[in-house]
């Protein structure tokens, strides 16, 4: 189920903070250089030659600009048992939270950080390859919200695991949420600031 209207809902409540690992590629980390915002590292076997970390993520959208996200509520009756007809009928359950993310550089700014690279070593030789690929991905999220009930307003860890890597550097996640956490979530969505944070530990190689 593909909701456009969360798309800005989404990138808001979603704060992503990455510590950049790279892999055991031939990539020479030690001599990376910041320009004009990306981390570009030189090629072991070929200095003049530059990979650079992807600088951006936000919610992937599909060939028709829709954010590829869904927030699907559900709830099961749960039946009377037959010795006891007088009890009231009870339901259960949930909300399930799926959604992609994907790591993105405007063609415009690796321009321009090649072009900080020249000057920056002295060197129009410089060329920037392309970006590095995302070899897998840990993630975590944090929410004060979503805390048990009861328990006082602090950020707590609510789960982590290993995201899946598709296609274009692309991130699928999905969380099955209990009833009463589908009902804040919902709450959440409509303020002004958002409370779901997903922070990611990243992998990538040349």
């Amino acid at each position: 189920m593909i909701a456009p209207r969360w798309s800005r809902l989404v990138a808001m409540a979603v704060l992503m903070s990455a510590p950049w690992c790279a892999s055991a590629q031939p990539v020479s980390i030690e001599q990376g250089v910041k320009a004009a915002g990306l981390w570009c590292y030189p090629l072991a076997g070929n200095p003049k030659q530059y990979v650079y970390l992807p600088n951006q993520i936000r919610l992937a959208t599909d060939q028709q600009g829709r954010p590829q996200f869904s927030f699907l509520r559900y709830v099961t009756n749960v039946e009377r048992p037959p010795d006891h007809p007088e009890l009231p009928r009870t339901a259960e359950g949930g909300a399930v939270l799926h959604f992609l993310v994907e790591l993105d550089t405007p063609e415009q700014l690796t321009r321009d950080a090649q072009a900080a690279l020249r000057r920056i070593l002295n060197d129009d030789d410089i060329v920037i390859r392309g970006q590095m690929a995302l070899e897998g991905a840990r993630y975590a999220v944090v929410s004060s919200l979503l805390g048990g009930a009861g328990d006082p307003p602090d950020r707590k860890l609510l789960m982590t695991g290993q995201a899946p890597v598709l296609e274009n550097n692309r991130l699928p996640l999905s969380f099955a949420l209990k009833p009463q956490e589908a009902t804040l979530m919902m709450e959440s969505f409509a303020m002004k600031t958002r409370d779901l944070s997903i922070v990611f530990d990243m992998t990538f190689r040349a």
